[in-house]
């Protein structure tokens, strides 16, 4: 029995192992994660959050500095502008940051693309005066060409804000604002005096040496630096002595003007400003655009209407034109008493549609003309052409039987409105 257990006792030790050379196998590398709050290789940070405006970047990229400063949720709340702004929009936030601007300046804001955020432009009262929204290639702008109030700003602080769609919030973006001052802007009808000043920032809105609080007419060139009238580049007489409304005439046939006359007939009129005729006075008619619209002036009255146009047209020497009207409606025309034109046709304006010959005489020239109206607009062209059908430029205009037209602050009437611009 004693052996047979320390027999088995024996069989039952464990084997000797082998000794053991190879090294001890390497810990399984940690992964790199942006988000995962720990900064490894290839990040430059690592905050743990999707949301710019802290320094990271949700791609865990350093934020380029300035970054705004909390709170900035209003406009009068605004972090001061220091540069390209970066920030981060978590839901609901606003941020807005606030600028001085020249009066008159410009502004164009760009928000980075791509970001599904909106731009507001306050001015310094807090109104927004221009929006910013997701464009053609999902980038938000406030562009001053196609945005009134983002050109010609009241001079002040004014204030940007960002927001998200909806309020859902942007991770990341990057903020641009630049302020024109060079007049980039002032075109067209924001500047009629073309003096590289819109209207509303001009001290002298017609360019014409008088001061609109010392202008009677400030809208209208009635001063000492007032040009010389003359044809437009195309050629268009836009200045005129106008007499109506005239009303209860009879036309003979379709839109022909009527037949009366007026008092010493109207082959013989030589008008100028203030002159009365029938209760009616003869107005200056000093027009922008090529076609002379009747309507803003005398649209009031019922049709059918009547209006005489008079001005006076200089020639350096004599010689032979053609003179091309359109009218709506129908339309008589005379110079230096001669009647060219007898149109009963009823038509909108066309330019050029009606043409005579015209022979004009060294010097100044009487041009008048009686277009009658039936109903809808109410206009006319008027125009020279040479012989090759070209407009003729180089003519000067006056509404003085004087002589040439030289404007100042008249007022004949002591209404304190010029007789440049009274339509009474």
């Amino acid at each position: 029995m004693h052996l047979w257990f320390a027999l088995t006792l024996g069989a039952c030790q464990p084997a000797e192992e082998p000794p053991n050379d190879l090294p001890d196998p390497e810990p399984e590398p940690i992964a790199v994660r942006c988000g995962d709050g720990v900064a490894g290789e290839g990040e430059g940070c690592d905050d743990g959050n999707a949301l710019g405006g802290d320094g990271c970047l949700p791609d865990c990229t350093v934020e380029p500095d300035p970054i705004e400063d909390e709170p900035n949720d209003a406009w009068d709340a605004a972090d001061p502008w220091t540069g390209p702004m970066h920030g981060g929009l978590p839901p609901g936030d606003v941020d807005c940051y606030s600028f001085d601007v020249p009066n008159c300046a410009a502004l164009s804001v760009a928000l980075s693309c791509p970001a599904d955020g909106l731009l507001s432009l306050h001015d310094p009262t807090g109104a927004v005066v221009a929006t910013g929204s997701l464009g053609t290639e999902g980038c938000p702008t406030i562009d001053p060409v196609d945005a009134p109030g983002a050109r010609f700003a009241i001079g002040g602080s004014h204030a940007v804000c960002v927001s998200s769609l909806n309020g859902a919030g942007v991770p990341s973006y990057a903020l641009e604002v630049a302020i024109v001052t060079d007049g980039t802007f002032a075109l067209g009808a924001d500047d009629p005096d073309g003096d590289g000043l819109p209207n509303r920032c001009d001290d002298d809105q017609d360019g014409d040496g008088v001061n609109d609080v010392d202008d009677n007419c400030p809208d209208v060139s009635n001063g000492p630096l007032t040009p010389p009238l003359a044809p437009s580049g195309g050629g268009f007489l836009r200045d005129w002595l106008a007499l109506a409304p005239i009303e209860g005439t009879l036309s003979p046939f379709y839109c022909l003007p009527a037949v009366e006359e007026l008092t010493g007939g109207d082959a013989a009129l030589a008008p100028r400003i203030g002159d009365a005729e029938g209760g009616l006075f003869w107005t200056a008619s000093l027009g922008a655009s090529d076609v002379v619209d009747f309507l803003p002036s005398w649209g009031f009255v019922n049709p059918p209407r009547e209006v005489y146009v008079h001005t006076y047209v200089y020639s350096a020497s004599a010689r032979d034109l053609t003179l091309a009207v359109g009218a709506d409606d129908g339309v008589r025309a005379w110079l230096e008493g001669e009647v060219l034109l007898d149109v009963a046709s009823c038509q909108g304006v066309n330019f050029d549609q009606f043409q005579a010959p015209a022979s004009l005489i060294a010097g100044w020239n009487r041009l008048t003309l009686k277009v009658r109206d039936q109903g809808g607009g109410w206009g006319m062209s008027v125009r020279f052409l040479d012989g090759g059908g070209q407009p003729v430029t180089d003519l000067t205009l006056s509404l003085s039987p004087d002589g040439p037209w030289v404007p100042d602050q008249s007022d004949r009437d002591g209404d304190g409105v010029g007789d440049a611009c009274d339509p009474s």
